[in-house]
């Protein structure tokens, strides 16, 4: 199950890549919000939708029983 926490938006592609690189402050503030175990995708939403591209946390969790 995937556990859903925030995503953040950016203008440019630019802005979007940037997010990989070490100690970036918005991964750093979503890190001390969740926690370590977080994971992050990126999306690139369509051309006329703006802001474009999105940067998303979540976790995986076990569901019960399983």
């Amino acid at each position: 199950m995937i556990q859903y926490y925030e995503s953040i938006f950016y203008n440019t592609l630019e802005e979007l890549l940037a997010t990989w690189k070490p100690n970036h402050p918005d991964v750093l503030r979503l890190k001390a919000k969740y926690g370590e175990g977080i994971q992050f995708s990126t999306i690139a939403h369509r051309s006329g939708v703006k802001p474009q591209f999105e940067l998303s946390c979540y976790k995986l969790k076990k569901l019960k029983g399983a």
